[in-house]
């Protein structure tokens, strides 16, 4: 999440992300599971806008990249990254 998003929008969004794959309608995410049969995900928070306050289409991959790079994330070739901002 990107941005100063508040607890109750932050905290739907970690609901959802989490409940993905926990029910037979999700269970297309099953088949790209870690540990146990449910999907990888994680969630990562930055409330410091630090690739600034509006991101455009390649300050957006910079910093999903940047995450990669700093370990926040894995790179995942067939991965689908989600980037929730405030604005």
């Amino acid at each position: 999440m990107y941005g100063s998003i508040d607890y109750y929008t932050s905290d739907i969004i970690t609901n959802f992300a989490y409940g993905v794959g926990g029910s037979s309608w999700w269970a297309v995410n099953n088949e790209y599971s870690g540990i146990g049969y449910l999907p990888i995900r994680y969630i990562v928070t930055d409330t410091t806008y630090s690739f600034g306050p509006i991101l455009t289409f390649q300050t957006t991959w910079d910093y999903i990249a940047s995450l990669i790079n700093r370990g926040y994330l894995p790179a995942a070739y067939y991965g689908i990254y989600m980037l929730v901002t405030s604005r």
